[in-house]
């Protein structure tokens, strides 16, 4: 957002809230072994994100996305306990595996 104009921006976060889905980021970690496991965080667009987005206060989406799992949501940190608790990473995946 901060790219746009400050008279633009009210517009700009409008855009984004209605027509947003979901946000999907991915860090690939270390496989005990070799190889490499993908691990997800996902946001998707709730009511209560697009209104976070529409009023600016995109610094709530956090904790939106840390309790939003009835909607399919999920952070890095609950992806990768459920690839540790699959058995897919050890129980010291987090520990500087990421790549």
């Amino acid at each position: 957002m901060d790219v746009f104009p400050a008279e633009e921006k009210p517009y700009v976060r409008a855009q984004l809230a209605g027509s947003l889905q979901a946000v999907i980021a991915q860090k690939l970690m270390r496989r005990p072994g070799g190889g490499r496991v993908a691990i997800f965080e996902v946001l998707t667009a709730t009511a209560a994100v697009s209104n976070l987005i529409r009023e600016g206060k995109t610094h709530q989406l956090a904790s939106v996305l840390q309790t939003g799992a009835q909607s399919g949501m999920q952070t890095f940190e609950q992806g990768l306990q459920q690839r540790i608790d699959a058995g897919v990473l050890g129980d010291c995946a987090g520990e500087g595996t990421g790549v």
